[in-house]
């Protein structure tokens, strides 16, 4: 368990940290200059499905929206980053959990053996030939 917690926190890290990128996207939605940027996205929009005859506002609400989204996966999320360190620290559990099972349950054939071997006798060699009665119909 603190091998796989370990290697939760090395990819928390490798992913930015507990803040990952928050603080850059505060920085950038709070900017003076994003305004203009939002405001910009939304004219263009807005111009685009006016002249299309479609719905003016759905489309510039869409077009802001769909702009703090990709903000936010750049500078939060990141997938570049994020989903390569995830990744391995997934499957390096994953293994582990899988070595530790295999570990369990060969410890446990083990230590079943000699209980097994003690207290099974009909399926020692030859043992039980005589209580089969087989008949083949051809």
């Amino acid at each position: 368990r603190a091998r796989v917690e370990s290697e939760v926190r090395e990819a928390v890290m490798a992913c930015g940290g507990i803040d990952g990128g928050v603080t850059e996207f505060a920085d950038w939605y709070y900017a003076y200059s994003t305004a203009y940027e939002l405001l910009r996205v939304a004219s263009a929009a807005f111009v685009s499905a006016s002249v299309l005859g479609e719905n003016s506002t759905a489309a510039a609400e869409q077009a802001v929206g769909r702009r703090i989204l990709d903000k936010y996966e750049n500078f939060v999320l990141r997938p570049k980053r994020t989903a390569p360190a995830l990744r391995r620290a997934i499957d390096g559990a994953t293994a582990a959990s899988r070595a530790d099972f295999i570990a369990t349950v060969a410890r446990a054939h083990v230590s079943a053996l000699p209980l097994l071997d003690a207290g099974t006798s009909h399926v020692a060699p030859g043992a039980g030939r005589d209580n089969a009665d087989i008949h083949v119909d051809w």
